[in-house]
């Protein structure tokens, strides 16, 4: 099944991200910081459970971080099953001090690591998850 949307971090929310979550699928979560503003994170859903509850693990492609499903959940409130428009990436160095060109390209280069990253992790999950 596709995912949703959102899933918001209640237990309707949950049963349905544990049911809809597959090893390769990629989740966005949107973090506020008092600097920056709205930027989201991507984290890819992995082929391993946690123990003892046997929910899904995700991992984040840019810092290495794996958590439970559900603890992600929990913790960040709301996950996005789709990318955030016109929104940056979290691992974008902080460039509000450098002329706009300058930021504009850091923000593409993070943008296609991180895309990169993801869709390879996702790649190796789902390639794992078919054995």
């Amino acid at each position: 099944m596709a995912l949703s949307y959102m899933y918001k971090a209640t237990r309707g929310g949950k049963k349905d991200l544990i049911r809809d979550a597959r090893p390769g699928d990629r989740l966005y979560v949107i973090n506020e910081h008092s600097d920056r503003g709205k930027t989201y994170s991507v984290w890819v859903v992995t082929d391993g459970k946690t123990w003892p509850s046997g929910v899904r693990e995700v991992e984040c492609p840019t810092t290495g971080a794996t958590w439970g499903i559900t603890q992600l959940l929990s913790h960040e409130r709301e996950i996005y099953g789709q990318k955030p428009a016109g929104m940056p990436n979290r691992a974008t160095p902080h460039l509000a001090d450098y002329d706009q060109d300058i930021a504009l390209a850091a923000q593409e280069v993070t943008d296609r690591f991180v895309d990169e990253a993801a869709v390879n992790l996702a790649q190796h999950y789902k390639r794992l998850a078919r054995r």
